[in-house]
């Protein structure tokens, strides 16, 4: 089984995550691509589809000019855009089900558009493994921010 999408607009590649008050949190370009991604696959997913399989992935990102693209990182965002979410059910429970991936990049003029073309093939898992949803994380306790007091000599 099997699936093809098309992701319009211009690739853009997953960046590092940023940490603030020692929190870890994705940069919103990539958060709004990564939504993009899955906004863009969604439609596309047959009834019945398989989600603890494995998968093989094979994405062709056509960039305009040659000063955009890590494909590699691209290619991670694309693959993150389709994992479950807050408000996604995902294509898969976990991105490590993905046994086997292609990435090919392509450079277009400026009268073609870029975008990603992503193909999605379900292959039986091997005997004895078994994909699970994750489940839900529970929220830690915040702790409360201590300031040292300075000491008196």
């Amino acid at each position: 089984m099997q699936f093809t999408f098309w992701v319009p607009g211009q690739p853009v590649a997953k960046a590092r995550a940023r940490i603030f008050r020692g929190r870890a949190f994705t940069p919103a370009k990539t958060a709004e691509y990564e939504q993009h991604v899955w906004e863009s696959a969604a439609p596309h997913i047959p009834d019945g589809w398989p989600r603890d399989c494995e998968y093989i992935l094979t994405v062709v990102l056509r960039f305009k000019g040659r000063a955009h693209g890590d494909g590699s990182n691209v290619f991670k965002a694309v693959e993150d855009g389709q994992n479950p979410a807050r408000f996604r059910a995902g294509t898969w429970f976990d991105d490590k089900q993905v046994r086997d991936f292609h990435c090919f990049r392509e450079y277009v003029g400026t009268r073609e558009e870029a975008g990603a073309l992503v193909k999605v093939e379900a292959v039986p898992c091997p005997k004895g493994v078994l994909y699970l949803p994750k489940p839900p994380r529970e929220s830690k306790p915040r702790r409360k921010a201590t300031r040292k007091r300075k000491t008196p000599k």
